[in-house]
């Protein structure tokens, strides 16, 4: 795997447990903690930043990482800021995000 996959896979894992952990704090009120709410919106941006880094020819590699889809959050976060469904934004946080982790974790093992 080479050195700039890597580290964009670990910036990912580090920017999904990160916006988990924001989330854990509240659970039932992270949507009204504006900065925390501001905070996860921003690390899950940063996963899709980090995604957009891994070489097309290296996303073939892994297929268990939905690469699209990660990719598309993060450019509806920051070119749609204002038509975020936050029910789905949780979801993402809830299910998506502890699956990633566990992918990142099992590719950089």
């Amino acid at each position: 795997m080479r050195d700039r996959t890597r580290r964009a896979l670990q910036d990912m894992q580090d920017s999904a447990s990160t916006a988990m952990r924001y989330r854990d704090e509240a659970p039932d009120g992270w949507l009204d903690d504006g900065l925390r709410m501001d905070a996860i919106v921003r690390r899950v941006e940063l996963v899709g930043e980090a995604a957009s880094r891994v070489p097309v020819e290296d996303r073939d590699q892994f297929p268990s990482i939905e690469w699209r889809e990660i990719i598309g959050i993060r450019q509806h976060l920051v070119h749609g800021y204002d038509r975020i469904d936050f029910d789905i934004l949780d979801g993402v946080l809830r299910h998506n995000l502890p699956r990633l982790v566990q992918r990142i974790e099992e590719l950089l093992a």
